[in-house]
């Protein structure tokens, strides 16, 4: 089962995302040996606000936040291979 992280900066031992909350941009940087393919944010209520696929994005990617209104988003991120991480997102 996917971890679900709360923290300010939330880490695991592949990625950092931050800040955590934020008012519009979202920084992920990846410290693994894989590439992230995908990135995608739902609401709260499970609609999917926003996906992107990725050719070999390898260390940062920036998001923009700014658009969605206020309230709590799970950002997923795959990686090459399948592995899935997830984070809680708050949106001021």
């Amino acid at each position: 089962m996917p971890r679900i992280q709360t923290p300010k900066n939330a880490v695991n031992s592949d990625f950092k995302v931050y800040p955590n909350p934020t008012n519009g941009l979202i920084f992920i940087e990846n410290f693994g040996q894989t590439k992230i393919e995908s990135v995608s944010i739902m609401s709260i209520d499970g609609k999917q606000v926003f996906v992107e696929n990725f050719a070999n994005a390898e260390y940062q990617r920036t998001l923009n936040f700014s658009k969605l209104n206020s309230g709590i988003y799970f950002l997923s991120i795959t990686e090459e291979g399948g592995k899935l991480s997830r984070y809680r997102i708050v949106k001021q």
